[in-house]
């Protein structure tokens, strides 16, 4: 019974207040959504960071993801897209504060969260390691999230749209309920044949 208390308040002693977890979320999907959900349960308030391109950064294998074809839906769209699923699946809101993130731009990171922030991150390649352990040199506290894989990515559903497929399963309703109220699926089809879309 002791040792069930002690183990208790260690882990209450450990559990950061606030936590961030990031990404492009284009578009924001059910492996967002099951992460967003592991993610309030470690910390009290949870930023979820939309990633924004604000320099341009020898980034390694990520600099290719700032072309107009892999970054179809703006910061709006994207945010509604959280939002909306966020309700459907009925998280608390009050815990929740989705804010543009410049991961680029290290120096600006404390103008959208405490210092004290946790990374949440999910372990998913040798480039993603490679970040975890820079961050942690750093000084930053990285939790890593029990999901050691991605089953689902934003560029296969992306695919799947342009290819006509079934891509409504990989999403949750309320990113579904955007996508079709702004045609995202035409835009994305659109960007396929001519990269001329210039996201906010």
């Amino acid at each position: 019974m002791l040792e069930d208390v002690i183990k208790a308040q260690k882990e209450s002693d450990s559990r950061p207040k606030n936590g961030i977890f990031y990404g492009r979320f284009q578009p924001f999907h059910k492996g967002h959504l099951k992460a967003v959900e592991l993610c309030l349960e470690r910390c009290d308030c949870l930023y979820i960071g939309i990633r924004t391109f604000e320099v341009i950064t020898d980034f390694g294998a990520d600099s290719l993801k700032k072309r107009p074809s892999e970054n179809p839906f703006t910061f709006g769209e994207r945010m509604s897209m959280i939002k909306e699923s966020l309700v459907d699946s009925g998280a608390d809101l009050r815990r929740i504060n989705i804010i543009p993130f410049p991961l680029e731009n290290p120096e600006r990171w404390y103008e959208y969260i405490p210092k004290d922030t946790a990374h949440f991150r999910i372990g998913v390649s040798d480039w993603d390691e490679s970040k975890i352990r820079e961050f942690e040199m750093a000084g930053l506290k990285i939790i890593t999230l029990p999901i050691h894989e991605k089953q689902i990515t934003a560029e296969d559903i992306r695919a799947r749209m342009i290819m006509n497929q079934n891509w409504r399963e990989l999403l949750p309703s309320g990113t579904i309920r955007v996508i079709e109220q702004i045609d995202g699926v035409g835009r994305i089809k659109m960007l396929s044949m001519q990269n001329t879309w210039n996201p906010i």
